[in-house]
């Protein structure tokens, strides 16, 4: 005998079943975001999160400089941080870079354009003070005691000496020298040459130049990406530059020939963390670490690459965006997701001999 199923129980089993799968679907969803157990660090490393990714760092008596997404704070000796509020700059605006100058002045390049700290008090400089317009993106302190600085629209030479001045300022863009006018990366070379890094799709590159005096290296001529993102003098004198876009890029190496100035090195790509190279750094032990986009940061000594150290080993974050190190011989990486440190009994584990 067939039993006919009423109107009323096929709608209570049809309900049953879409409420099965209901549960079905948070539980699959509940597994897939569920929360990692945290991982306590190794000793001697240290993290602070919250305060955005961090572009920029510089170490100084009063403590670490980091500046990046969430704007500038400083970490102090004992670990404690403090938001830092720059007159002329947004709370929360972008800052790229940091470099503190022999004298004690700390620079800051950020969305607005560059404020220099000197003892307690702060200047904000822009474009209606005669810098080019448009965020400031590099500084590079120089030997002479003066100061070079990276925007959109140009770089600029500023002279310290004397009463600030806007003829004090001399400006290069691509209308008399540089490749583009989009300024990334800087770097005085022990020879007083500057080098200035382009991070501009297709028309990208690196400028040397010295007096009168121009080089320029693309893609043509051996550069693996156009987009320069970070540049390094190591204490051998050659000049490193990273770069790359997304899963591209990589690094070189130049130094002087006969004579001149020649890329003498490309990185292999199986001795880095990632293909884009986003950030370097020489430590004093002579180790150059190579920060990726996404792939942790590589570790070279020599011709060989002694490790790559991801967030398996402690890193708050795969994205390593700059680094500095302390007078007591601690790492500092600025990343993605804040800042780490490495205490130097910690790197001596990461290396040992």
């Amino acid at each position: 005998m067939m039993t006919e199923l009423s109107p009323t129980s096929g709608t209570r089993k049809s309900g049953l079943i879409l409420l099965a799968w209901v549960f079905s679907l948070a539980a699959a969803l509940a597994w897939q975001f569920r929360s990692e157990p945290v991982k306590p660090l190794p000793p001697g490393w240290r993290v602070w999160k919250g305060i955005g990714s961090v572009l920029g760092m510089a170490v100084t008596p009063q403590g670490v400089y980091a500046g990046g997404s969430k704007g500038l704070f400083l970490i102090e000796p004992g670990g404690e941080v403090r938001k830092i509020s720059v007159p002329g700059m947004d709370s929360g605006g972008m800052v790229y870079c940091i470099a503190a100058a022999r004298d004690g002045t700390v620079w800051v390049g950020h969305e607005k354009g560059l404020s220099l700290l000197r003892g307690a008090v702060w200047t904000t400089l822009t474009g209606d003070d005669g810098l080019p317009r448009g965020a400031v993106r590099a500084i590079a302190p120089t030997r002479d005691g003066n100061i070079w600085i990276g925007t959109d629209n140009g770089a600029a030479r500023m002279t310290l000496s004397g009463p600030w001045d806007p003829s004090s300022i001399t400006v290069i863009t691509d209308r008399n020298g540089l490749l583009h006018s989009a300024v990334s990366a800087l770097l005085e070379d022990g020879e007083g040459g500057m080098w200035f890094g382009n991070y501009v799709s297709h028309k990208g590159g690196l400028t040397r130049l010295r007096g009168t005096s121009v080089r320029q290296w693309t893609v043509r001529n051996g550069l693996p990406h156009p987009n320069i993102t970070s540049l390094l003098r190591d204490r051998e004198g050659r000049v490193w530059a990273g770069c790359g876009f997304l899963d591209r890029g990589g690094a070189v190496v130049f130094g002087r020939s006969s004579g001149d100035w020649r890329l003498e090195q490309a990185i292999p790509s199986g001795e880095l963390a990632g293909a884009k190279v986003r950030s370097l750094f020489q430590d004093s032990a002579g180790r150059v670490w190579l920060g990726s986009e996404q792939d942790g940061i590589a570790v070279r000594l020599g011709n060989r690459t002694l490790r790559v150290v991801t967030t398996a080993d402690g890193l708050a974050s795969q994205e390593v965006l700059s680094a500095a190190e302390a007078p007591d011989r601690s790492l500092w990486l600025g990343t993605s997701e804040g800042v780490n440190r490495i205490d130097a009994d910690a790197l001596s584990r990461l290396f040992p001999r």
